[in-house]
C-alpha cells in the first residue's frame, strides 16, 4: 500500500504544476551599492482568465514589451495586500479587458538600503519577503519578494513563482553565486538553468560553501564536524517523515546561513525548497541547532523539513485556509519529532511555550476564516500555536495513525482550491466514519473548543 501511495504522490507532484512559464534574461547586482537591474523575458505563459503580475514594490518598472511586435504595452498598476504585501500588481488591458500574451519582456531596476552597520538597524523589520542587502550578500526568496515577475491567477489563487529558468547572474563585487536548484559557484558571472519548476531563491555575495554528505552548507558558521552532525540530524528527521507519510523526499536540502538586516538577538528560519535559510547571527547561527546542550532549537529544523510536504516542495496550498494547513501541519509534524526523537522534555517545553501564547487571545473557528483580516492581529498565533494545538487535540480522539493518514490524504488529494471544504472533506475521507467526522468538525472547526 505504501508503495502505491509513494508512486501516486510522485505523480501528483509532477502533474500539479501544469503549464509553467520559463524565465530568461539577466540580473545585474551590486551588493555594496544595493542596486538591482533586471532584463527578463517570461515565455510559455499559461492562459488565465483573470490575472496580475507581481513585481516587488522596490523595483521600478521601466517597460513591459513584446520584442516580436516591437511594441511597448500600456499597463495598470495596483496594490492588494491580500495578494502580496511586498509587491505591486501589473496587468495589460485592451478594449476587451485584461490581455495576457504568451511572451512578455520586463525591464526594471531598484536601489535598496545596505544594512551593514547595526547602528542603523531597527530592532525588527527583516522577513522572508525582504530584499536583504547586508553589505556582504544579497538574499531574495521567490515566493514573497517577487524579484522576478510572478504571474498570479486570481480565480485559482495561484502564484506561478515555481517556474523553469535560464538566467545570467552578474555581480562584480561578489565572489560566490547561488540560485535555487543549482550548486553554488565561485564566480562573478554565471548562467543558471533549471528545467524542473523551482522557486528561484537567490543568495550571492562574499562567502564560502562546503558539501557534506550531499548537503551544501552555504556560508556556514560551523566547523566540518558540526556540519556532519547537522547532516545526521537532517537525515534522521527526513527518514522519520518518509516512514510516517509514505512519500519520499525528492533530493537533498541545502542549508544557508546569513545575518539579518535588523538589530536584535534572535533570528528566523524559512524554506524555499531545496534551500533552508537561517537568518541569524552569533548564538543564533547554525551553531544554535547543533549545540548538544540545547536540543530545544531542533524542532525548528523539523518544522522547515515538514514544509517540503506542506508548501515548498511537494505541494503548495492556496486560500487563507491553505496557509493554516501549511503552517499548522508543519508545526504538528515538528511536535511528533520532538516527542518521538528529541524526547519528552523537548516536547513538553515546546508545547508549554506554544500554549502560553494563546492566553487572553480570541480566535475565530477555522470554518469562519475567509480573508487575512479575519485573523485580526493574531495571524502568527493562529497558524503556529492555535491550529497545531487543535490538531494535537484531534489526535487524542482519532489516534496518531489516523493523523498520519490524514496528512497523506491532504497531500495526495488533488483540488483546485485548498479551502475549508477541502480540509473538511479530507478529514471525512480519512476517517470513513460520518458520525465521528461530524463530531470532530463541529467541535474543533465550527466552534472554538473550550479546552485544548
Amino acid at each position: 500500500m505504501n508503495k502505491i501511495l509513494v508512486l501516486l504522490g510522485v505523480f501528483i507532484t509532477f502533474i500539479s504544476y501544469g503549464q509553467v512559464p520559463t524565465l530568461s534574461g539577466t540580473i545585474n547586482v551590486s551588493i555594496k551599492k544595493g542596486t538591482i537591474d533586471c532584463d527578463f523575458t517570461l515565455t510559455d505563459i499559461p492562459r488565465i482568465e483573470d490575472y496580475e503580475i507581481l513585481i516587488n514594490s522596490g523595483l521600478n518598472l521601466n517597460v513591459i514589451r513584446s520584442d516580436e511586435k516591437n511594441y511597448n504595452y500600456g499597463y495598470e498598476k495596483n496594490y492588494n495586500k491580500n495578494i502580496s504585501e511586498e509587491s505591486f500588481l501589473y496587468s495589460i488591458n485592451n478594449k476587451e479587458g485584461k490581455h495576457l500574451p504568451q511572451t512578455l519582456r520586463f525591464i526594471y531596476s531598484g536601489k535598496f538600503p545596505v544594512k551593514s552597520d547595526t547602528t542603523f538597524m531597527r530592532k525588527s523589520g527583516d522577513s522572508k519577503g525582504n530584499i536583504a542587502f547586508n553589505g556582504e550578500s544579497l538574499r531574495m526568496d521567490g515566493y514573497q519578494t517577487n524579484w522576478y515577475p510572478v504571474l498570479y491567477d486570481i480565480k485559482k489563487e495561484k502564484r506561478y513563482d515555481i517556474i523553469k529558468y535560464d538566467i545570467n547572474v552578474v555581480c562584480n563585487d561578489c565572489k560566490t553565486l547561488y540560485v535555487n536548484g543549482n550548486n553554488p559557484v565561485y564566480s562573478k558571472e554565471q548562467n543558471f538553468k533549471k528545467d524542473t519548476p523551482t522557486e528561484i531563491f537567490i543568495f550571492i555575495g562574499n562567502y564560502d560553501f562546503f558539501n557534506i554528505n550531499d548537503i551544501y552548507f552555504i556560508n556556514p558558521d560551523i566547523n566540518e564536524q558540526e556540519m556532519r552532525d547537522f547532516a545526521e540530524i537532517n537525515k534522521s528527521f527526513q527518514n522519520y517523515y518518509e516512514k510516517k507519510i509514505g512519500i519520499p523526499y525528492n533530493g537533498f536540502f541545502n542549508y544557508l546561513q546569513t545575518t539579518p538586516t535588523f538589530n536584535r538577538k534572535s533570528g528566523f528560519l524559512f524554506v524555499s525548497y531545496p534551500t533552508i535559510a537561517n537568518v541569524g547571527k552569533g548564538n543564533y547561527g547554525l551553531k544554535f541547532f547543533v549545540n548538544k546542550k540545547n536540543p530545544y532549537a531542533r524542532p525548528l529544523i523539523a518544522h522547515e523539513l515538514a514544509h517540503y510536504y506542506f508548501g515548498s516542495g511537494f505541494k503548495r496550498f492556496n486560500t487563507e485556509i491553505g496557509k493554516i494547513i501549511q503552517e499548522g501541519f508543519s508545526e504538528y509534524m515538528s511536535y511528533k519529532i520532538s516527542k518521538d526523537i528529541l524526547g519528552k522534555d523537548v516536547y513538553k517545553n515546546k508545547l508549554e511555550n506554544s500554549l502560553s501564547r494563546l492566553k487572553e487571545k480570541e480566535f475565530l473557528p477555522v470554518s469562519r476564516i475567509k480573508l487575512k483580516d479575519d485573523f485580526g492581529k493574531n495571524y502568527y498565533s493562529y497558524v503556529y500555536n492555535y491550529f497545531p494545538a487543535i490538531l494535537l487535540t484531534i489526535e487524542k480522539e482519532i489516534g496518531e495513525k489516523k493523523m498520519w493518514k490524514w496528512i497523506n490524504t491532504l497531500l495526495t488529494t488533488k483540488a483546485e482550491l485548498t479551502n475549508y471544504d477541502f480540509l473538511e472533506q479530507t478529514l471525512i475521507k480519512t476517517l470513513d466514519n460520518q458520525k465521528k467526522s461530524n463530531k470532530i468538525i463541529k467541535k474543533y472547526f465550527k466552534s472554538r473548543p473550550d479546552r485544548i
